[in-house]
């Protein structure tokens, strides 16, 4: 017989929240309509990771079963989308691409970025057995000090989307709680991390989604090799 946990919806009301502030921002920011709909496309292709690695981490229950994961598509989706664009909607400023980067030049910084994020996901995890939630976190810090050196003048990009990442799901995870009080129990493995909470929310979900912020927030600026202005209009 059919059941229904009502516990199921949580994670798709996770992605409902991006959504609905993804929706602001694309409205609000017709010039940034491209860098959102490409880096949550390309969020949405790693949710492989989410598959293969983060079930030591934590393992939420899905509308439609283990066999099609719905809201890892709809959350990565959304939440890239936002996460791209918070400091350039925020502080008003647009993108400026003086000299277009060839398809190589892309292929090659997406590639050195995302090599620094998952060979240290997959060594750390499946050689020496360290959380996921850990290996990805240290893969991010390495990414992120690669992205500085190449291109110092995103600095303030990283730390602001980062900071904006954190309030966003702080703010989701404190009410989050309210209707399903038991979520973080249920899903998330608390024997197998530090089990520090804040606010009755584990402290890596956000010290992870501080990096994940500054890390998709200047992505597309350093892989395109754009400068983020001050909106002139």
């Amino acid at each position: 017989m059919f059941s229904f946990d009502f516990y199921q919806t949580a994670y798709l009301s996770a992605g409902i929240f991006y959504m609905l502030i993804w929706l602001v921002f694309y409205l609000l920011r017709k010039d940034l309509h491209r860098q959102m709909l490409i880096v949550g496309l390309f969020l949405i292709g790693t949710a492989p990771i989410n598959v293969i690695w983060h079930g030591d981490y934590w393992s939420p229950p899905y509308i439609f079963g283990e066999l099609f994961r719905f809201e890892d598509f709809f959350w990565g989706f959304a939440f890239a989308g936002v996460a791209a664009v918070a400091y350039k909607v925020i502080f008003a400023s647009e993108l400026k691409l003086t000299q277009p980067k060839s398809f190589q030049s892309i292929a090659a910084n997406l590639f050195r970025v995302l090599f620094l994020i998952i060979f240290p996901l997959v060594v750390l995890t499946n050689i020496f057995h360290i959380n996921s939630i850990y290996s990805i976190s240290i893969g991010l810090i390495f990414a992120l000090l690669y992205m500085y050196r190449v291109r110092p003048d995103l600095i303030y990009d990283m730390l602001w989307s980062g900071l904006f990442s954190f309030i966003f799901i702080l703010v989701f995870y404190i009410i989050w709680q309210y209707p399903y009080p038991e979520v973080f129990y249920r899903f998330w493995k608390l024997d197998a991390i530090s089990g520090i909470m804040l606010l009755g929310i584990p402290v890596e979900e956000l010290v992870w989604f501080f990096l994940a912020g500054a890390f998709i927030g200047p992505l597309y600026e350093f892989i395109t090799g754009a400068t983020v202005v001050r909106c002139t209009k």
